[in-house]
């Protein structure tokens, strides 16, 4: 599994996407080229929207897929969930998982 980080490419985007859901950051990624991720910091929680590209269904078999890769980053641990699910009219999954420090880490990245 190849996952790009492209928030730098969508900077505007990933700006955009901050300022309207209220979250302290957005990163955009690329999954095998198939999958978009987009990984939104609040507060005390990171929120995961993953969608595919085409119009076929999406499958909780991803997650599980991703969850073994276990981290995306040091913050995005993929085994700390909270909530998971998928919504079936936008073909999205999303899941919510636990981040007690969510804006010490954004600082440190800054």
């Amino acid at each position: 599994m190849i996952i790009k980080d492209l928030s730098s490419l969508e900077k505007d985007f990933c700006r955009q996407a901050t300022e309207n859901t209220q979250a302290l950051k957005v990163r955009s990624m690329d999954i095998d080229m198939t999958y978009s991720l987009f990984i939104y910091y609040f507060e005390d929680y990171i929120h995961l929207s993953l969608s595919r590209y085409d119009d076929k269904d999406i499958k909780m078999d991803l997650w599980h897929e991703l969850q073994n890769i276990g981290m995306i980053y040091p913050d995005v641990a993929l085994n700390n969930v909270d909530d998971a699910w998928i919504n079936e009219e936008q073909q999205q999954f999303h899941a919510k998982l636990n981040y007690e420090d969510v804006e010490t880490w954004i600082r440190k990245e800054d």
